[in-house]
């Protein structure tokens, strides 16, 4: 326990891509880890600095992981040399008052991107999967070497590169999937390879292809599967503009795009005009694939201005069969509103940013109204009022409006204006109960 806290307390300032100067170093241990200490410092004698991965949460330069399965945790320490920039990976586990070392590995990426332990074995041995940098053809791509520990040491069991990694346990077989997204050149399309672990090794087990209009990888999400694995909702920036979601599923060590039905090459039903990713908006387990519906009095969907209506979709083998939820989304403010069931198909939205005061108004439009959509006197509903910057309290204080959220960089306001619709009228508490701050989700590549 003394070991972590110390660990954990690893400055991690100043890293830099470029070089190994500036990387995060270890404190000197305490007496008790002498020995350790001094392993540590026979590497670094040797021409090494130690090194920190850019991303992730693996990110010291000393990690406790059970590598081995046993119950105990290992020592992983990882190095740079400043004049070749090879990385190097020591593996150490104490035996008695010592520490033994049971094998190392190198690497030469531009960097350490990111560090993670994927189950490689049922009793819950861990690998070890470097994520890289890499420099080829004057382009910065990411490659990954995954590590297993053998009887010889740490073997190198996989190397490829990739666009987008997750780690998760797609099967339900209690060990994990690596899967990676890429272009096949065979195909000329975007990919998904699953590689598993079988003994000592790490190999491809499956692939499937994603929708054929995929230009970009954006995210990746799972859910639970029924039998215990895990089902991937891959979002994609669409080559026709939106996005699109490839929902995929394992089954007998078979990868299955199950949104490409028949002989379709393009997962359609799972397309919309909106950037807006999916999401468990329900928090049943399964995430929704948020589709989109123009407000009425727009007609262009390509404009920026044009407000949606999100209906977020369950989809099962590939079909929509559920809405769980209908919401009003401003992304860019981090907030949505759940669409009061009242409200149906009448009611529309505009938004209008002045000086660091973004306001929303929901309206009726007039009968025939074009864009741009206005508010009048009685067919106003509701109005969003969102205050940043540095004097967002001031001015939130001389609104009038009514408090609703409070974040780190904004204010969130609302009020209910005198209006000629008495059955689309909503109530404060219809107000507080429908409006929802949206958390930013940090993780990286979907790795864990």
């Amino acid at each position: 326990m003394a070991l972590l806290i110390c660990l954990q307390l690893l400055p991690l300032a100043g890293c830099s891509i470029e070089s190994g100067d500036g990387l995060a170093s270890l404190p000197k241990l305490p007496g008790e880890y002498l020995a350790l200490q001094k392993k540590l410092d026979d590497i670094m004698a040797e021409g090494y600095t130690q090194a920190v991965a850019e991303g992730g949460s693996n990110r010291q330069a000393v990690q406790l992981q059970d590598i081995d399965g046993d119950g105990e945790d290992e020592i992983v320490s990882f190095f740079r040399n400043a004049t070749s920039g090879e990385y190097a990976v020591y593996l150490h586990k104490k035996v008695g008052d010592d520490y033994v070392e049971l094998g190392h590995t190198r690497g030469y990426g531009k960097y350490l991107r990111e560090v993670s332990y994927p189950c490689c074995k049922s009793n819950g041995a861990k690998a070890i999967a470097l994520s890289w940098g890499m420099e080829e053809d004057n382009a910065v791509t990411s490659a990954i070497s995954v590590h297993v520990l053998t009887e010889d040491g740490l073997s190198d069991t996989l190397a490829v590169q990739y666009t987008n990694s997750y780690i998760a346990d797609l099967n339900g077989d209690s060990v994990d999937e690596i899967m990676l997204t890429g272009f096949d050149q065979k195909s000329n399309a975007m990919i998904l390879a699953a590689y598993g672990f079988s003994g000592d090794t790490c190999a491809l087990v499956s692939q499937a292809p994603l929708s054929a209009d995929v230009k970009n990888v954006v995210h990746i999400s799972r859910s639970l599967g029924q039998k215990g694995g895990h089902t991937l909702f891959i979002d994609s920036l669409s080559d026709s503009g939106g996005y699109i979601t490839d929902i995929i599923t394992m089954e007998n060590d078979t990868l299955r795009n199950t949104t490409l039905v028949g002989d379709g090459k393009r997962s359609a039903a799972t397309w919309r005009p909106v950037s807006i990713l999916c999401q468990d908006i329900d928090n049943d387990g399964m995430p929704e694939v948020p589709l989109a519906e123009m407000l009425p009095g727009y007609h262009d969907s390509t404009s920026t201005d044009t407000r949606w209506k999100l209906s977020w979709t369950k989809f099962q083998d590939g079909t929509a069969y559920q809405v769980a939820m209908t919401t009003f989304h401003s992304p860019a403010e981090d907030w949505y509103l759940r669409w009061p069931e009242q409200w149906g198909d009448q009611v529309s939205a505009v938004r209008k940013n002045e000086s660091g005061i973004i306001k929303t108004t929901f309206l009726v439009p007039a009968e025939g109204a074009n864009e741009p959509l206005t508010a009048g006197t009685g067919n106003v509903l509701l109005e969003i009022w969102v205050f940043t910057g540095d004097n967002r309290r001031d001015y939130f204080n001389s609104s009038g409006m009514t408090w609703l959220k409070d974040s780190d960089s904004a204010i969130y306001a609302y009020s209910l204006p005198a209006n000629d619709y008495p059955a689309l009228t909503l109530t404060d508490q219809d107000v507080t109960r429908a409006f929802q701050t949206i958390a930013k989700a940090w993780d990286s590549e979907g790795a864990y």
